[in-house]
């Protein structure tokens, strides 16, 4: 009887066992099949950043009286292989005139307002300075660009300076929903 029972729980313990290697293997091969796959249609490439940006020449503000308004129109051109933001900004900012001038940077066309302050603030990096919507690959867009002397800078301005140099800067639009900079 005592053999008996040995027997039993010997050959229930046996297919126990193979059970649960059956099982092993199943499991096994089925996270084999599932963790493999082959991805189609999915390119991955590099693209090319490279804006222009167009515009008349210097600025004459010898002429400048508190009140004038002067608009200048600039062409920015994606000449990249992807959609991109773009900043446009100043450097280099110096002259009496940079915080009496007061600047107002507009698509022509939507007339959305991109930057309104002093030159003087116009910088890549304040925040004021707000990214463009997204422009496509080979599109470009006309930007406006008002110069307005400020009727409280008072005439002992008139005839000083203002220097800059216009800059812009663009990132990638896909995967860049915050349109960061950085």
């Amino acid at each position: 009887m005592g053999n008996s029972n040995t027997l039993r729980k010997l050959t229930s313990n046996i297919v126990l066992t193979v059970i649960l290697l059956i099982c092993l293997v199943i499991t096994s091969y089925a996270l084999a099949v599932t963790s493999y796959g082959v991805l189609r249609e999915n390119r991955f490439g590099t693209g090319n950043i490279n804006i222009i940006l167009e515009g008349p020449g210097d600025l004459d503000i010898s002429l400048f009286e508190p009140g004038m308004t002067v608009e200048r129109e600039y062409t920015i051109r994606n000449m990249s292989s992807i959609g991109v933001y773009f900043k446009v900004y100043f450097e280099n900012v110096s002259g009496l005139l940079a915080d009496a001038v007061d600047i107002t940077l507009k698509e022509k066309n939507s007339g959305v307002v991109l930057y309104q302050g002093k030159a003087s603030e116009f910088s890549e990096n304040n925040i004021n300075n707000k990214a463009s919507e997204e422009l496509g690959a080979s599109d470009s867009r006309v930007l406006v660009i008002s110069y307005h002397f400020s009727e409280d800078a008072g005439n002992n301005l008139m005839c000083t300076d203002l220097s800059f140099y216009i800059g812009a800067k663009a990132v990638q639009a896909r995967n860049n929903a915050d349109k960061s900079f950085d």
